[in-house]
């Protein structure tokens, strides 16, 4: 086989989608765990931590199942799936008042991600 074919198959749109939106997802969880409350406001409470930690432990592991969606398809569908469900939670949640703009974004471009990536996927 030659190189220049083997670069297409590895650089193909799927292959950058996928690689896209398992970082992307990673990211956004490894930031909702480490979410804390700005000092200056005032603390929500904690059900609603845990619930923002939680979701975003569940999106670190869908992330990484979107990941291993290379290897096994399958387990990539399903956590995109997921992924759609957890990034309408997230936008819900952002857009109610107090409304958070920059979560808001950063939620609906997960929401576009993951519906872009189930319909490449399906």
């Amino acid at each position: 086989m030659r190189l220049s074919t083997l670069l297409g198959e590895l650089i193909s749109p799927g292959t950058l989608l996928t690689a896209l939106v398992a970082v992307w997802f990673i990211v956004v969880g490894i930031v909702q765990v480490a979410h804390r409350t700005p000092p200056k406001l005032a603390a929500p409470p904690r059900w609603v931590t845990r619930s923002i930690r939680i979701r975003g432990a569940v999106t670190i592991v869908c992330g990484l199942g979107v990941g291993a969606g290379f290897a096994v398809p399958a387990v990539g569908l399903g956590a995109g799936i997921a992924l759609v469900a957890l990034s309408v939670w997230a936008t819900i949640e952002a857009a109610l008042p107090p409304t958070k703009v920059g979560r808001l974004v950063v939620a609906v471009l997960g929401f576009v991600l993951a519906v872009f990536f189930i319909g490449f996927r399906g």
